[in-house]
């Protein structure tokens, strides 16, 4: 049977070295090999997990603390960081929170004006605040004067310091310290799986979802965490119509593009269509006119620009090593029921393996909870394997057209309703 290992650890977190020597000999525990930290790579995932510390730790100790755990997520695959902190105050002087203030009917300025939820988190951190300088009071001993039994500063000891007042404030911190990726999401946000019977709004109901959006859940992952456990995860992060689908035989996920895919789907795209475009200028303009418009990254992501067409772009990628093995993009047509079909690429290491009949399918289904009734695609003559697939998926010919350069354009039509 599985055994988790939980560990409780007694460590300094505002020693760096502390830490990192710590969660070494726990990991050796768990280990035959006998090699530094550095350069053991562990079989077993580590979850590290943070509730209601970092937050007690100044800037610089959250930055040493947040280095030696990507360390360690580094050295296990699917490891991760998660917290669950509370929100940095948004100022620390109300003053500066609304710079356009009222005034009253004899020209005075009035109260600045603050939302009920900034303002609820404003407080609650005054009130850490305040319980840290009491507890700090009491570690000083009947006089004053002493020292405190402690190496740290008082100014360290009193410390309040959040990650950040923002989800992206939070997310360049983990960035920064060197996650591959993070994830974070007010504690609201997060719950919205789990809802709350609330049949009146109370005066305690009310409190209470401002204090769960006082807190926020954060993950962080290093670079060889799998794909499916940050979706399986960080739900909250993706589109809640386009569920992940994941090939256990195959050991691939069909999920929504992300930013750091764009480069992968430009080199891969430009890959495929490279014999067609020596050969024909037809095809030589629309691979420059993909990679110049919706397939660019100048302005904007992909993922994005699909998104404000109506659409969406989807992706199939090697579950462990994130390779992208194909795509296929959909986007608004000129008929406000069709979503027209684009950029179904597969790569041609992968191919007869069905990726890209399931490519269709799960571009068909989001399409149609976005409340299209029909699909229409384009291929070439020359894409034989790309002509057969759509017919075998039951799409109709409608139209064929010369494009020149000896091509024929033929455009498919499918009833998804």
């Amino acid at each position: 049977p599985n055994v988790c290992n939980y560990s409780l650890l007694s460590v300094n977190l505002r020693n760096g070295d502390d830490v990192k020597q710590v969660l070494h000999e726990v990991m050796q525990t768990h280990s035959s090999d006998s090699e530094p930290l550095a350069n053991t790579t562990h079989a077993a995932p580590t979850f590290i997990l943070s509730e209601l510390v970092i937050s007690y730790l100044s800037a610089r100790e959250t930055n040493d603390l947040l280095h030696v755990c990507r360390t360690v997520c580094d050295q296990s695959p699917n490891s991760i960081f998660a917290g669950l902190e509370p929100f940095a105050p948004t100022t620390t002087d109300t003053s500066e929170v609304n710079t356009a203030t009222a005034t009253d009917s004899d020209g005075r300025v009035a109260t600045p004006i603050i939302n009920v939820l900034d303002g609820y988190v404003n407080a609650y951190c005054h009130k850490f605040e305040a319980k840290l300088s009491r507890g700090y009071a009491t570690t000083l001993g009947p006089n004053a004067n002493d020292p405190p039994s402690t190496t740290a500063t008082p100014a360290s000891l009193q410390s309040f310091q959040p990650l950040g007042a923002t989800c992206a404030e939070i997310d360049s911190r983990l960035v920064q310290a060197g996650f591959h990726t993070s994830h974070t999401h007010h504690l609201g946000l997060a719950l919205r799986g789990c809802p709350i019977a609330t049949p009146e709004l109370f005066d305690e109901h009310a409190a209470f979802l401002l204090h769960v959006q006082s807190y926020f859940v954060t993950c962080g992952f290093a670079a060889n965490a799998d794909v499916v456990l940050e979706r399986l995860l960080c739900p909250s992060s993706f589109p809640k119509d386009v569920a992940p689908r994941l090939n256990l035989q195959r050991k691939h996920i069909l999920t929504v593009i992300e930013p750091r895919d764009d480069g992968a789907i430009r080199s891969l795209f430009e890959c495929t269509y490279r014999h067609q475009t020596q050969e024909f200028t037809a095809v030589r303009k629309m691979v420059k006119a993909a990679l110049r418009k919706d397939l660019s990254t100048s302005e904007s992501t992909i993922g994005v620009r699909y998104r404000q067409n109506g659409g969406c772009f989807l992706v199939a990628i090697q579950q462990q090593q994130r390779e992208v093995l194909g795509f296929v993009g959909f986007q608004r047509c000129c008929q406000a029921d069709t979503a027209e079909i684009v950029r179904l690429v597969v790569d041609e290491n992968h191919r007869r393996r069905g990726i890209g009949m399931e490519l269709l399918d799960i571009a068909a289904c989001a399409a149609q909870r976005r409340g299209y009734t029909k699909l229409r695609a384009t291929t070439i003559d020359k894409l034989e394997g790309a002509r057969a697939l759509y017919q075998r998926l039951g799409y109709k010919e409608i139209e064929t057209a010369d494009i020149g350069s000896s091509l024929m354009l033929h455009t498919f039509e499918k009833a998804i309703a």
